[in-house]
């Protein structure tokens, strides 16, 4: 967007760096990311008389000062549940949330509201976990027969409760309809895939310089500029749909604990869902028809040879998967799989 308006684009990793570029623009475009070293940014940006839009960061936690294109998880949370209501879900459980979790809290209390006011006839209730997600599994299970659908917060939880469901013996989607509200590579590749939303990152960056570009005719700072971008839902088999694999969008590269923290980075079943994701994010066709090979009992000169590939290439891939899922081995390997990961899978 900027490279069409004959702009450059000068990236700043600290507000140092921007304190020595004599040239840089009045107005600043700040990447949030939820970070917990946001508010020290703010205030270096505030004390070098920079005017602020800020992206990538929930626009409920952004202050009414700034300026801003952005998602906003009430939004997408709304779009989900009207799409459960259109598919004529009437009971709906939001499954996974995490007691301490701000972001969980705020798809909970979304979701409480927008029913109340604009759907009174159907009904939603969220299960919460404390230590390990598989508490708010279990209570689900304990009331399943008044719901019909099970939206999740992330893709992580999503991909977690349909292996409880494996193991439990309820079937996605005959028994209950299964979706996301924040699309990940994971939610692609189980049987049956998930349905899911995913915010597009590509339309809020062209829209945080469209938000640029207007505010350099806009010489009041006291006036803001605040776009909320919608989110694209992905329709996959968990909610009855047949679809291809590939999502229209591809997920960002995932963020560790150090932008965001809390407890969701910490709990076993996700952290371990989370390698699985950084694994696949790096794959392509032919890694994945590895990973399936990986998984069955074949030998590796067995799998090059099926493959057509040689053994050293072979292994050099390998080497590649198995470093992205932070494993040392096959064994290894195949367990993460196994107690993570669906059984059914495209793999």
């Amino acid at each position: 967007m900027a490279n069409k308006k004959r702009y450059a684009v000068r990236i700043y990793g600290s507000c140092e760096e921007l304190a020595a570029d004599s040239n840089a623009s009045a107005t600043v475009i700040v990447v949030g990311f939820e970070s917990a070293r946001l508010l020290t940014v703010f205030q270096e940006l505030h004390a070098l008389g920079k005017r602020i839009v800020v992206t990538s960061m929930d626009a409920d936690h952004i202050d009414s000062h700034y300026s801003c294109a952005t998602f906003s998880r009430r939004i997408v949370t709304e779009q989900m549940l009207d799409y459960l209501l259109d598919k004529g879900c009437r009971r709906i459980a939001l499954v996974g949330c995490g007691e301490r979790s701000v972001n969980d809290m705020v798809h909970s209390d979304a979701m409480e509201k927008y029913l109340s006011k604009h759907h009174p006839e159907a009904y939603g209730r969220t299960f919460w976990y404390c230590a390990r997600i598989a508490e708010s599994f279990q209570e689900l299970l304990a009331h399943r027969p008044t719901f019909d659908a099970v939206l999740c917060p992330n893709d992580f939880a999503a991909v977690a409760f349909l292996h409880f469901c494996e193991e439990n013996g309820l079937r996605v989607p005959e028994d209950l309809l299964l979706a996301s509200i924040k699309g990940s590579c994971v939610s692609q590749y189980c049987k049956p895939s998930i349905t899911s939303l995913s915010v597009d990152f590509d339309s809020i960056g062209v829209h945080s310089v469209s938000t640029w570009l207007f505010l350099q005719d806009i010489e009041d700072d006291s006036l803001q500029v605040r776009l909320t971008i919608p989110g694209q839902i992905t329709a996959r088999e968990s909610t009855g749909q047949s679809t291809p694999h590939a999502t229209q969008y591809t997920p960002p590269p995932l963020m560790d604990g150090s932008y965001q923290g809390g407890p969701f980075y910490g709990e076993p079943t996700l952290q371990a869902l989370m390698r699985i994701e950084r694994c696949l994010q790096g794959c392509d066709e032919l890694d994945l028809r590895i990973i399936g090979r990986l998984m069955s009992s074949d030998s590796y000169e067995k799998i090059a040879e099926n493959l057509f590939l040689c053994e050293s290439s072979l292994q050099y891939r390998v080497h590649n998967i198995f470093q992205r899922g932070q494993v040392n081995d096959r064994r290894m390997f195949v367990k993460l799989l196994n107690d993570n990961f669906t059984r059914n899978n495209s793999f």
